[in-house]
């Protein structure tokens, strides 16, 4: 059974949003500030088993270091004042198909496996056809696609949604569930100060960040962080990082190397 509580290994594409720290860099699971990316976060994190960012500049590792831009993709193509790495939007929705395609085959010890889109729908549709074809193309593990904002009408009801998720797989009510940033705020002027090499070599941002800590698995965490985190701790500064028994600290994934090929 996977962490999510069901029998389906869930990959959550988890749509970018407008609103953008104003920073040099910051790592993706943090770079957008607006209500709804956040929900959606929280959905990813509580109930998927591995999540990326869904941008107009790719699939975006959760724990790559990005710098704001203003790029976003309408009925009408690209738009905004930065360049796309992709010719055009079929081309991006090639890649993103080629990225889901690549995780998919990584799992493929899985009973099952689910993919959940959540972003606008000219986001969305290029990708219906292609991602149906990747599901298509597994005949030894089942594959299925989900498009959850499909049956909803705006952010609004979008953030509804996600917010009555998460509050279902923690079974309380949604209107007493509140969104806190992921880490504290010394963990977040970490990430933002940290020296950008590649993804996912980066170099100590000081603040008594130890090294080892930095892994494709894992973020420059404070030592309250940490414990936090792995339960080794009482909780003394409120993050979304879930239940250690439902997650580990592990849940927060990346594949690093492919997110603006």
């Amino acid at each position: 059974m996977s962490s999510n509580g069901t029998d389906r290994y869930r990959y959550v594409l988890v749509g970018c949003g407008g609103q953008k720290r104003d920073c040099r860099n910051t790592l993706a699971y943090n770079l957008y500030t607006s209500g709804w990316f956040r929900w959606n976060r929280a959905y990813a994190v509580w109930l998927g088993d591995f999540y990326s960012v869904l941008s107009a500049k790719g699939v975006i590792p959760w724990i790559a270091y990005i710098e704001p831009y203003d790029l976003r993709i309408t009925n009408s193509g690209f738009t905004g004042e930065d360049e796309p790495n992709h010719e055009s939007v079929s081309e991006w929705a090639d890649h993103v198909a080629d990225h889901v395609d690549e995780t998919v085959h990584y799992h493929t010890d899985e009973d099952a496996i689910e993919i959940v889109v959540l972003h606008a729908q000219s986001y969305v549709n290029p990708l219906r056809d292609r991602l149906a074809d990747v599901a298509a193309d597994y005949d030894t593990v089942d594959v299925t696609v989900r498009f959850p904002f499909d049956a909803t009408g705006g952010n609004g009801q979008q953030m509804r949604w996600a917010r009555e998720q998460v509050a279902a797989e923690q079974g309380v009510d949604p209107d007493d569930l509140e969104l806190n940033a992921l880490f504290c705020d010394s963990c977040e002027r970490a990430a933002r100060n940290a020296e950008v090499y590649e993804p996912g070599r980066v170099t100590s941002p000081g603040n008594g960040m130890a090294p080892e800590w930095w892994t494709a698995d894992g973020a420059w965490l404070c030592e309250t962080c940490r414990k936090k985190a792995t339960g080794e701790a009482d909780p003394s500064v409120e993050i979304e990082t879930p239940d250690p028994d439902g997650h580990p600290p592990e849940a927060i994934q990346a594949t690093f190397g492919r997110w603006s090929a």
